[in-house]
């Protein structure tokens, strides 16, 4: 049974198929029309209605045939876009932990520092204690005899 255009009663083609072409809940429908067994022609699905009667219609335009080709390189990238925003925020990440970790074990590196020198400070203290004391029990020794 042929198909007729209801507005201009020409022979609608059957050699055509839509497939959604969409990511996730987004959806974007495409009309490929198939010329011989391995070329085909990707155009992009319209709609319009009547808010009168309520009738649907699907349409291609004919007059932008390049129109699909530019949405669908757009599309491809958007999603390179997003690749490599992805790699670049990934790679903040890492560079940010790594900042972090570089500066934890330079604040650790210094507290050991300060008690090093604070222990060294004390001991230096005990050993001028000790000198002293040596030399204050001497001297009474001497003072004694």
């Amino acid at each position: 049974m042929k198909r007729i255009c209801p507005r201009c009663n020409n022979e609608l083609s059957t050699n055509c198929y839509v497939k959604d072409k969409g990511i996730n809940t987004l959806s974007y429908l495409e009309l490929i029309i198939k010329k011989d067994q391995f070329n085909k022609k990707h155009k992009e699905i319209k709609s319009c209605y009547c808010p009168k009667c309520g009738y649907v219609e699907l349409y291609v335009d004919v007059n932008h045939q390049n129109q699909h080709l530019k949405k669908d390189d757009d599309l491809n990238s958007l999603r390179q876009t997003v690749r490599q925003y992805a790699i670049d925020y990934h790679q903040h990440i890492e560079l940010e932990r790594k900042k972090t970790e570089e500066k934890e074990i330079l604040d650790k590196k210094r507290k050991l520092e300060s008690l090093i020198y604070q222990s060294h400070i004390q001991n230096d203290k005990k050993r001028k204690r000790k000198k002293t004391l040596r030399k204050t029990h001497l001297l009474k020794k001497v003072l004694r005899k």
